[in-house]
Parts: C-alpha cells; structure tokens; sequence
C-alpha cells in the first residue's frame, strides 16, 4: 500500500510517546483500502489517554485532512474515522495528552476489533466432548487425564497433602501464622 509522509505529533514534550504518526509507519490514505477486507488492514498506530478512557487504532490517515481511520475504543469499539487536530489538542487529567504505545506491534483491525478470537457459543462444549471432557462423563482412577505429573492421582495427591500438613509438630494451623502466636499452638509447643 502506498502511504503518506505526514508527521503528526504534540507540542507537549519532545518525546517518542508524543510522535503519534511518523514517516515510518508508512500509513495509507483511506482512500487507498476500501476494498480490503479488516483481517488484511494492518493497524500499525495504537494511540492512548494515560489518564482515562479512551484508545484509538489507526490504520490509514489523510494528511490534507487530518483525518485518522481505524477503531476507536471508548465506551465501545466503533471503526470509522476521527480528527488527529483534535486528540492533539486533548488534554486529559493534570494536563496530559494522548500518548502513543511504543511497545505496540501491528495486527490486523479484525484482530483489534475482536472478531477473529470471537467463538461459536457451542465450540466450547464441543471441544470438551471432542477431548473427552464430556460433563455426562464418569471418569475413573485410571483415567490418564487426572494424573498429577508425578502419576498420581487427584485423591493420592490430596492425601498426601492432607498427611503432610496434620504431621507437623504444630498442627494444621502452622502455615497460617507463626506457630508460637496461633491460639492453640500452645499445647502443641516441644518441650
């Protein structure tokens, strides 16, 4: 895609954060990608207000205008257009501006919208049933899938912790508190 080589940045501070848009994102008009679908739209910008609501994805900008295009996140997700002059001018709480996320990577706006992660309601429940995680299911002792890493089961692993925890000279209560402050340690004290 072609880009433009317009700058936008804030007069606040002379810091990376503030460079919302550089010649290196390379950002196409949105002139330049009406007909490509969101999966295949890279959103290269992720611009953010430090002290409140609001995040913006851009993925094309027209520097004759100022006009940004991509998603806009701030009671909920709307992809369409919105002015660089004014999140420039923004000033949140104790006067900060927007500020750019420098440790943004680019994804694709579906993936920025949410629509690629988003499952069939029942995909979940067909995934149990297709790993064997059934919930009509009675499972046994041999089931392969309920031994811990030392190839125990669920029930020899919770006696062992039990066993453990009523062996201390202290009783069960020691791994809460120090054993001489609980209220009962007295009669558990070594002479």
């Amino acid at each position: 895609m072609p880009f433009n080589g317009s700058e936008v940045s804030s007069s606040f501070q002379k810091r990376p954060a503030y460079r919302y848009i550089r010649r290196t994102d390379r950002l196409p008009t949105y002139a330049q990608i009406p007909d490509i679908p969101f999966s295949r739209i890279p959103v290269k910008v992720k611009l953010f207000n430090p002290t409140g609501i609001g995040t913006w994805y851009i993925a094309a900008y027209d520097p004759d205008t100022h006009i940004a295009w991509g998603l806009a996140d701030l009671h909920e997700k709307e992809v369409g257009s919105f002015s660089m002059d004014e999140l420039v001018a923004f000033r949140g709480r104790f006067g900060l501006p927007i500020e750019r996320d420098l440790y943004w990577h680019a994804r694709s706006l579906a993936d920025v919208q949410g629509r690629s992660r988003r499952r069939h309601p029942q995909s979940r429940a067909q995934r149990r049933t297709e790993s064997g995680l059934h919930p009509g299911r009675k499972r046994t002792k041999d089931d392969p899938r309920l031994l811990s890493r030392t190839g125990q089961t669920p029930a020899e692993v919770a006696q062992m912790v039990y066993d453990y925890s009523h062996s201390s000279p202290y009783g069960y209560h020691h791994h809460l508190s120090h054993p001489y402050s609980h209220p009962r340690a007295t009669k558990h004290r070594r002479k």
